[in-house]
């Protein structure tokens, strides 16, 4: 279970490459979702990944030739949910981008307009790990990643509950102002569905990260479990994380990925946003390409600057997700899924929306509209009719398959 997604973390500092209708033409590949019975895949959205994945499966390369062909292993049909946990391990499709190699052009077109603090006056200085074992009794493990660390703890004198989250600076070497800005970020966040941080220390080897403990799994944990949510619980979650994103873009601070992994829930159902690693200060269109691959919007992907609605067109395909079970677009070519991103064609005719109410496909539609200037704001999507009449009827979620 992942309690705030160490594995998340690992999209810091990541540098990419580079409305719907049922009357608009569906690509073959989404022609064959997954039947009404699948529930969330495992299935990887192909090439899109160049790292291994969490189950240490890497997809091979297509070019093959002059290499012995090998057995082939069962593949899922195609149209097959394309949603995999964290489809990115050690960076949000990151550093493999088409780019520029190295130009300084292209690094400081990348940082325009990103307020970014690059050191921390709140993370305090230790001398290890020791240090924080006299003011937190560390209990056990509870998540691992490819550089962090998460263990549950509680505080000594008041005996509140926390997570820590321990990063290893040699694995983040290069991108650790990312997790100086994080912290930026977080203490000055006070929302109630915001993962909060308490505290941040510093030794010579690694961050230390005092955060809210949430022990009740992430919202893939429980689309995984569950399969389609009713339209009264994806309306709670999206509430919630439109509520949060409201607040963030309020601030002028842009999120750039969010994902199920990265929304935590708590005992009694409620969402709370974390991993603010990509998070930034909107100081004027950016162009940094990040975030992950399903959730990735249009407006990133052209690279000619986008702002706060990228967090709005991602909430919109977990909310795809949510409704159907499957993500809207879906490729095991990675050129091909961001061009089918890019035009933004979907169809609301595909297996599972005939049971979804006009009004939930209507918000779908809004914030998977291709036009930033046109789509949705988070605050605008608070005020739906959808939402607020689905969130009158079920004050909270349970975490269990509805009879």
């Amino acid at each position: 279970m992942s309690f705030f997604s160490p594995n998340s973390s690992a999209s810091l500092g990541s540098s990419l490459p580079s409305i719907a209708a049922s009357r608009l033409s569906v690509p073959a590949s989404i022609t064959h979702p997954p039947s009404a019975s699948s529930r969330w895949s495992y299935e990887p959205t192909g090439s899109v990944i160049t790292l291994p994945m969490l189950d240490q499966r890497v997809r091979a390369n297509s070019d093959t030739a002059g290499v012995a062909p090998k057995k082939k292993k069962k593949r899922k049909p195609r149209g097959a949910t394309s949603v995999d946990r964290n489809n990115n391990v050690k960076d949000s499709y990151g550093s493999k981008r088409r780019r520029r190699a190295g130009t300084k052009e292209q690094a400081d077109k990348e940082r325009m307009n990103e307020g970014v603090v690059k050191e921390s006056t709140s993370v305090q200085e230790i001398a290890g790990r020791q240090d924080i074992s006299k003011l937190y009794d560390i209990g056990n493990k509870i998540g691992d990643g490819n550089f962090a660390t998460v263990s549950a703890a509680l505080r000594k004198g008041d005996g509140t509950k926390w997570a820590i989250k321990d990063i290893d600076k040699r694995k983040v070497k290069g991108k650790v102002y990312y997790i100086e800005n994080e912290v930026e970020v977080l203490l000055k966040c006070t929302h109630p569905n915001i993962c909060r941080l308490r505290e941040a220390f510093q030794s010579p080897q690694a961050y230390y990260l005092v955060l809210e403990l949430i022990d009740n799994g992430d919202l893939f944990d429980a689309i995984k479990t569950r399969g389609a949510f009713s339209e009264r619980l994806a309306a709670q979650v999206v509430g919630d994380v439109a509520s949060a994103l409201s607040y963030l873009h309020t601030l002028n601070v842009v999120h750039r990925d969010v994902k199920p992994e990265n929304l935590l829930l708590t005992n009694d159902m409620r969402v709370k946003i974390a991993d603010f690693g990509l998070a930034c200060k909107v100081l004027g269109p950016l162009y940094r390409v990040c975030g992950t691959p399903t959730y990735v919007a249009p407006d990133i992907l052209r690279e000619q600057g986008y702002g706060l609605p990228v967090d709005v067109w991602s909430l919109g395909i977990i909310t795809h997700v949510m409704l159907v079970g499957y993500a809207p677009f879906r490729n095991q070519d990675r050129a091909e899924l961001f061009r089918m991103i890019q035009k933004g064609v979907f169809s609301l005719e595909l297996p599972g929306w005939n049971k979804v109410s006009d009004g939930a496909k209507e918000v779908v539609q809004k914030m998977l509209t291709v036009n930033a200037e046109k789509r949705i704001s988070a605050h605008q999507l608070m005020r739906t009719r959808w939402i607020r009449k689905q969130r009158q009827l079920l004050p909270g979620l349970e975490h269990k398959r509805e009879e």
